[in-house]
């Protein structure tokens, strides 16, 4: 049962009740009528199954930041590490040592200002925003707070660009600068596939009958390692090939087996982007 008490020893007013699972609580006041208004609204939460622990929000950010980082294996490898770099490098510094509770809207709204002030760009401010709201949202959910603080916060505007496609005049230069490695231009520029699932493309998803790429995974490169997975979209999907572009891979893919790469690197494992781009397109004189 609920109760206000009086204690004797200091003279503070104490609220006493037992949490959803039978667990004896309390907390101090100075006036008799805010431990009455404390319980009040703490029956109502109960009663609405909304009640939260005011100890839970005790916890400091970074601990339940990292137990929110080590939960992230239902994410791709690269978007799991992305989450795990913007957590570490800008949300932890920032409410690290907060405890949970006592983070308010005012206070993430105060804060993002500081971010667009400082320069940094709305692009990253939308992807530092969207991880402290997902750590915060996760907080919630296991009833340490109430509400996500981060909910209602306005974000600078960003500005979106059309995308920059070439012409088939200035793919066919780009290809000829490229030289040995015109063809992979080519299949970038006219597949439109991302590069993961160029890097992946493996001989057996490669459909001459239908002038087909089958496009089934994809290997990116997380930390120092490279990592393979589905496509962005987790479907697979088949994607149309010119007959001619078609007639170029047939002949690169002749006498090899269906599970060798179409265009492995030169020691035989799969392409990494940036090495690719140093190797291909700084020597074609393109960014």
């Amino acid at each position: 049962m609920a109760q206000v008490v009086k204690n004797t020893r200091d003279g503070m007013w104490l609220a006493r009740w037992r949490d959803p699972a039978g667990a004896q609580r309390k907390k101090s006041f100075k006036r008799k009528v805010d431990a009455e208004r404390f319980l009040s609204e703490l029956q109502t939460q109960m009663n609405r199954g909304t009640y939260i622990d005011p100890a839970a929000g005790k916890l400091r950010f970074a601990q339940f930041a990292e137990t929110w980082m080590a939960g992230l294996g239902h994410l791709k490898p690269s978007t799991a590490l992305r989450y795990r770099e913007v957590a570490r490098t800008h949300v932890i510094p920032q409410w690290g040592p907060w405890p949970l509770a006592k983070v308010a809207r005012s206070d993430v709204a105060a804060w993002i200002g500081d971010l667009v002030s400082g320069g940094m760009s709305p692009g990253q401010v939308r992807k530092v925003y969207l991880v402290t709201s997902m750590i915060f949202e996760a907080a919630a959910a296991d009833h340490r707070i109430g509400a996500n603080p981060t909910k209602g916060v306005r974000l600078p505007k960003q500005t979106r660009h059309d995308p920059r496609f070439l012409s088939p005049a200035e793919l066919s230069r780009l290809v000829e600068a490229a030289g040995a490695h015109g063809l992979e231009l080519l299949v970038l520029g006219l597949t439109g596939i991302r590069f993961g699932e160029f890097a992946a493309l493996k001989v057996k998803r490669v459909d001459p009958a239908r002038n087909r790429l089958v496009i089934a995974e994809s290997v990116t490169v997380v930390g120092s390692s490279l990592v393979w997975s589905t496509p962005k979209t987790h479907q697979t999907r088949s994607v149309p090939v010119p007959p001619v572009l078609m007639g170029y891979l047939v002949e690169v893919c002749r006498g090899r087996g269906g599970e060798d790469l179409v265009f492995p690197s030169t020691k035989g494992g799969p392409l990494r982007l940036n090495n690719w781009r140093r190797r291909v397109l700084s020597t074609t004189g393109e960014n």
